[in-house]
């Protein structure tokens, strides 16, 4: 729970209108969240936010969520169209993942921290509205940023707390203070 310094009255706020997709097309992008989700079902996802960095939808978000582990639709009753459907979200998945690398120059991560703040291109499509969902943008493809523009300077993730905390060395070890608790 946090405390407000100030009360906030919805009637002093605009209603929020719904946002449409971006345009099909390129943009240039640098990657502002990263992480790693399983849904309730099981599936397995690496999620990114890129935020556009110039031309007219500046500051714009775009979200990808690149399946890695799809599991068997259960609602399905054949099982080799749940096998197929399975098979190629993965592969759709695993070869956006391997585009993304590929525009970032990464053979290999282990974090997907490291992709933070990388700049790449990314193609967009249009995937048609549903009984379900409005119309959204839908990855096609990553490639390697080409543009010249340098990311804004807040751009970075904030340091954890202890990043910041000065090493202990035998030198300065009398001056320093106890550990405290770890902020996690």
């Amino acid at each position: 729970m946090a405390k407000l310094p100030k009360a906030i009255n919805r009637n002093e706020h605009p209603s929020m209108t719904e946002i449409s997709a971006l345009p099909k097309g390129n943009y240039n992008t640098i990657i502002t969240k990263t992480g790693y989700e399983i849904s309730d079902n099981g599936k397995e996802s690496i999620v990114f936010t890129l935020k556009v960095i110039d031309g007219e939808y500046k500051n714009r978000c775009i979200f990808a969520s690149l399946t890695q582990v799809q599991p068997l639709n259960p609602n399905e009753k054949d099982l080799d169209k749940a096998q197929k459907n399975k098979d190629i979200a993965e592969s759709i998945g695993k070869k956006l993942l391997n585009s993304l690398m590929m525009a970032t120059d990464m053979s290999v991560f282990e974090d997907t921290d490291e992709f933070l703040n990388k700049m790449v291109e990314v193609k967009i499509n249009l995937r048609p509205a549903t009984e379900k969902y409005s119309e959204r943008n839908e990855i096609v493809s990553f490639s390697e940023y080409k543009g010249d523009t340098i990311p804004p300077a807040n751009s970075a993730p904030k340091a954890k707390a202890w990043a910041n905390v000065p090493k202990q060395t035998e030198a300065n070890q009398e001056d320093m203070p106890a550990p405290g608790p770890r902020p996690w």
